[in-house]
């Protein structure tokens, strides 16, 4: 797994900073337009992703349960950049604390990845800035995926979306993954012009957290 540094390479500090949590200098790798880091096979060392809004992307690496990396990724098309950030007290604290390895969280099938993907998308869409990001225009194509994925498998299927709010709310809205209400029409006029090409390119794989 690696991680964005930013459109420099560490400087000696840095780097000193990041040997110490583990990382090799060497497997720092340059891929346009930023630099990456490998996380290390650590135990102690947690990574967290989360979406900020429908374009950006919160990174937070623990050590011994210290946040000792923050970055903020923003991924639009027209407006992309990475802020990382060594918190150096943390470093210091971490490294003397003595040794935490944080519960192994229940990892996700491979089928649960593929639901989790689409309906994040969908999410940004319904409860983020999606719409007037011009995301709708994808509803109806994100929804013929979730019809595959449900006839794979409904029992699987129906218990992941029970479990989370937001999902069980897009499947009343769209039942059986169908827009019956011509929901997209609605959320496609939201759609501000801006990024409406942009948005293809972020729903795209490549682009996801």
């Amino acid at each position: 797994m690696v991680i964005p540094f930013g459109s420099h390479s560490p400087s000696e500090k840095e780097l000193l900073q990041l040997e110490q949590l583990g990382f090799d200098k060497k497997k720092i790798t340059y891929d346009y337009p930023y630099y990456f880091l490998e996380i290390p096979n650590d135990p102690r060392i947690e990574v967290k992703k989360s979406p900020v809004g429908s374009d950006q992307i919160k990174i937070e690496v623990k050590f011994n349960g210290f946040e000792v990396i923050s970055i903020n990724q923003k991924i639009a098309m027209l407006d992309y950049f990475v802020s990382f950030s060594l918190d150096e007290k943390n470093i210091e604290k971490a490294l003397v604390h003595e040794e935490f390895i944080p519960e192994e969280k229940q990892k996700l099938t491979e089928y649960q990845e593929k639901l989790k993907s689409r309906l994040g998308n969908l999410e940004i869409i319904i409860f983020g800035d999606g719409a007037e990001r011009g995301y709708a225009q994808t509803i109806c194509g994100q929804l013929q995926e979730l019809i595959k994925l449900r006839e794979k498998n409904l029992e699987e299927h129906n218990k992941f979306i029970d479990g989370n709010k937001n999902y069980s709310e897009l499947y009343k809205m769209f039942p059986n993954w169908t827009d019956t209400n011509n929901l997209q029409k609605e959320y496609e006029r939201k759609d501000t012009g801006v990024f409406q090409i942009a948005s293809l390119a972020l729903l795209s794989p490549r682009f996801q957290p």
